[in-house]
């Protein structure tokens, strides 16, 4: 009974961290759907905009995709040979 406790635990440890992910990419992509839908900023402004969302993605898009696909990696060894090829499928799509 412990070893399906942790098994289900992990199973959901990725689904928060992968719904935590895809709330983040949702809101990188309309924070950059403002600049293009017009916003009322200059250049300047829209360029300063760009730049911090870039480099909000590349200080923690790494480690947040890194710890996904290290949370994938743990539910393909827990979960049924079905369930892991769709984990797989998953983790290359993102």
């Amino acid at each position: 009974m412990g070893k399906k406790q942790a098994a289900q635990d992990i199973i959901e440890d990725y689904r928060a961290h992968l719904q935590d992910i895809h709330s983040w990419f949702d809101s990188l992509v309309k924070r950059m759907e403002v600049l293009d839908k017009g916003s009322g900023l200059d250049c300047n402004q829209k360029l300063a905009v760009i730049s911090e969302i870039g480099s909000e993605f590349e200080s923690r898009g790494g480690n947040r995709v890194g710890e996904i696909k290290r949370l994938a990696g743990a539910v393909v060894d827990v979960v049924s040979n079905l369930e892991s090829q769709q984990v797989e499928e998953q983790v290359c799509l993102h």
